[in-house]
């Protein structure tokens, strides 16, 4: 759901506000709470491990939409191209 939101606010272009929906990602899957399924043979069990690549990756994609701000250029209504 989290991903989904991201990329929900990457379309409305808000992206300072979006990479802190990345940065909570990555808190959230650091503590594992989110992406730290194991697989069985009949279900899939949370584990409450933390899930490092899934933490890495909604890191570098937060600083990457917080450096947006700055690598960009405004377009006429004043948003963000990217």
């Amino acid at each position: 759901m989290i991903f989904a939101a991201i990329a929900v606010k990457i379309m409305e272009k808000p992206l300072q506000y979006t990479s802190i929906l990345a940065f909570m990602g990555a808190a959230l899957s650091a503590l594992g709470l989110i992406h730290s399924y194991t697989w069985d043979f009949k279900n899939t069990p949370l584990s409450l491990s933390p899930a490092w690549t899934w933490s890495i990756a909604y890191l570098v994609m937060g600083i990457v939409l917080l450096a947006c701000r700055w690598l960009t250029v405004l377009d006429e209504s004043g948003s963000h191209y990217i």
